[in-house]
């Protein structure tokens, strides 16, 4: 992989040829890969939270009790509610996630598109929901590699819109958010929207170059804290 690095930047000052370009690619195609593994890990490490709806009691906001009160919770995370139907069978699609209150006493809210889906005695959990994604600033902290970390960026993004197994949102608005955060020291206002806009979860990657090894390191943030919830370090040489 270090030689692969060394050959790339001798032809930095001349145009790939269509052979060099397809080695370049097949790398970024391999890398993007174990990206993809490692959010799919992510995914299944949140944990399963259940609890019920317990009051209404105010626009926006619904009163939780949990079935454990021993546990980790960051704010944004998401829950479905549903509720017994006919037959027994639990039906409903309300979207609502967790924000402390001054008092840190832990709430459920809602965005203005789930208004009406929640009623008392309502059971919530956390693995009724599907994570959304998308995909931020893919920088080259080498200096050497922009292109190569371009490349990386938007095959990942092709698979992952391809995916079955994890779900993602991009529009031109998104889109521009996202441009947008990848030049600001302090974005958190810019995650909000994305938050609003139904993405939980930003991943972002960075190449590195430490003891004579080329290294990604990926980090997922949550768009309602823009806290950083996990970060791996991906081995490419």
């Amino acid at each position: 992989m270090k030689l692969f690095f060394i050959f790339l930047s001798i032809l930095s000052a001349v145009s790939l040829s269509a052979n060099e370009n397809n080695n370049a690619k097949i790398k970024a195609e391999k890398i993007s890969d174990k990206i993809i593994t490692k959010i799919m890990e992510f995914q299944k490490l949140l944990p399963e939270i259940k609890g019920q709806i317990i009051s209404l009691p105010r626009a926006g906001t619904l009163g939780i009790k949990f079935s454990d009160n021993k546990i980790s919770i960051h704010e944004g995370m998401k829950f479905v509610a549903k509720r017994k139907g006919i037959n027994s069978e639990m039906t409903g699609n309300g979207i609502l996630y967790l924000k402390y209150d001054r008092n840190k006493n832990i709430t459920g809210k809602y965005l203005r598109s789930e208004v009406g889906k929640f009623d008392i005695g309502d059971t919530i959990n956390t693995k009724w929901y599907k994570p959304i994604f998308a995909v931020g600033n893919f920088k080259d902290d080498t200096g050497q590699y922009r292109d190569f970390m371009r490349m990386l960026k938007n095959i990942l993004k092709a698979k992952l819109n391809g995916s079955t197994e994890i779900k993602t949102l991009t529009t031109p608005k998104t889109e521009l958010i996202l441009e947008k955060i990848a030049t600001m020291y302090s974005y958190e206002k810019e995650m909000k929207k994305l938050f609003g806009r139904g993405i939980d979860y930003v991943i972002f990657a960075k190449l590195t170059n430490k003891n004579n090894g080329f290294f990604i390191e990926l980090s997922v943030l949550s768009t309602y804290t823009s806290q950083k919830i996990t970060k791996v370090i991906i081995d490419i040489n």
